[in-house]
């Protein structure tokens, strides 16, 4: 009885540095139109629209909340992104496949994923489809004709129309200040 009682403390120890090193890899940056808030400890302008968060494992910076926008057809989605302007930063994009499924990556199942994402930094975080980009070569040459679509896991992704109106959230992996 004791050893499993041992066994089950180490486990859940285990469990717990594990979902704090997850939550760590993922930092909010509080910003304001024009770049980062000089003090992080609180959101200069209380925006959220403005903020960005920062994905250590990978390098790359997401928009802190990942519903910009009203679900975009595929045209007006990449549009919007190349005009974005966010944390003073201008060269955001549409995300890959691999990224959003590293993204994903942190928890399991497109509905506790989305959850949980939204409790570790990000905000409106949906629990099903995001535009992405195409990593095939073959493929880029229709990419603005069939698009991927993901759902946190490859298993879900699927080719659609790009007149489909989707969710799109902006990436950058090393943003250029404008």
């Amino acid at each position: 009885m004791i050893k499993l009682a041992k066994a089950f403390l180490i486990s859940l120890c285990l469990i717990l540095f594990y979902a704090d090193w997850l939550s760590a890899e993922l930092k909010v940056v509080y910003c304001n139109e024009g770049g980062q808030c000089p003090n992080q400890s609180q959101d200069c302008d209380s925006n959220h629209n403005n903020d960005i968060v920062l994905d250590s494992q990978t390098g790359l910076i997401w928009s802190r909340d990942a519903k910009l926008w009203e679900p975009l057809d595929f045209n007006n989605a990449q549009q919007k992104i190349k005009d974005l302007r966010l944390c003073g930063y201008s060269n955001w994009r549409l995300p890959h496949i691999r990224e959003l499924e590293k993204l994903g990556g942190y928890c399991t199942g497109p509905k506790k994923c989305a959850a949980w994402l939204n409790a570790n930094g990000f905000i409106g975080v949906q629990p099903y489809q995001y535009w992405s980009r195409n990593l095939d070569a073959a493929q880029a040459k229709t990419s603005l004709h069939v698009v991927m679509v993901y759902n946190f896991k490859n298993d879900l992704s699927q080719f659609i129309l790009p007149t489909y109106l989707i969710n799109a959230w902006p990436v950058s992996a090393r943003p250029d200040k404008k």
